[in-house]
């Protein structure tokens, strides 16, 4: 496929979903349109364990997942711990070709897909977000990226950046957090942090996603429970039975 040819392909699964329902009108449908994930740290959060949670969330397949983590929102009493062990874990991130078995995180799947990334970043950048890099950008190759002091304005807070980045928002108080999770129209999978059970409960039900895991990376899905979001993040659930059910 040719430069142009991508060209011609909606950017996001959101497009591509409208389209698709719009063809298939009046017939059982299960759309599963992506998402824009808030990874949430409370300040009573482990540290250590969100830390290798949003690796997961972030890098895992170079963050080219529907659940990956595309917001981390941390508490401002914890922030500046959060940002020293992700770095440092970050810069430990064996990078290269995908079939070696000690690899960690490959290149991204297209052109596409790493101009969308290039853009994100460029524009945060230019808004006054700090930005640290770890490994190549060559070729398809994207380095494992940190952003510190992004802010809701920016692109890479409001669009599923579909990439190996990890956008670090910064809140002073739970309701900052919570409403920035739920500005996003993409509800797939939230991931919340917190040694406080009422805090998992309260928190965990404020948030409009159509999954809230507690202590577990966004990339986590149960295969027995019902997984599908909310907005337009699309319509139906799936795993499990609920594959049959949407469709008998």
């Amino acid at each position: 496929m040719t430069d142009s040819q991508v060209g011609h392909i909606p950017r996001t699964s959101k497009a591509t979903g409208q389209k698709i329902a719009v063809k298939a009108a009046l017939k059982p449908q299960l759309l599963e349109l992506g998402g824009d994930g808030p990874f949430v740290i409370l300040p009573d959060a482990d540290i250590d364990a969100a830390v290798e949670g949003a690796m997961n969330g972030c890098f895992y397949y170079g963050g080219q997942v529907c659940t990956s983590a595309e917001r981390l929102i941390v508490h401002q009493d914890v922030h500046d711990e959060f940002v020293e062990k992700l770095m440092a874990r970050t810069a430990t991130l064996r990078i290269g070709d995908p079939a070696l078995e000690d690899t960690e995180m490959g290149p991204l799947c297209n052109a596409a897909t790493l101009r969308r990334v290039e853009e994100h970043v460029d524009d945060a950048r230019a808004r006054g977000a700090v930005v640290e890099q770890f490994g190549p950008h060559e070729g398809l190759f994207y380095p494992a990226t940190v952003l510190t002091g992004v802010t809701p304005e920016m692109r890479i807070a409001q669009e599923e950046t579909f990439g190996p980045v990890a956008p670090v928002m910064k809140v002073g108080s739970v309701s900052e957090a919570i409403e920035i999770a739920n500005s996003s129209e993409l509800g797939l999978i939230a991931s919340l942090w917190t040694r406080d059970l009422a805090s998992a409960w309260r928190v965990g039900e404020a948030l409009q996603h159509g999954t809230v895991n507690i202590n577990e990376t966004s990339n986590y899905w149960d295969q027995l429970a019902p997984f599908g979001g909310t907005g337009n993040s699309g319509v139906g659930r799936e795993l499990s039975q609920w594959f049959l059910e949407a469709f008998t």
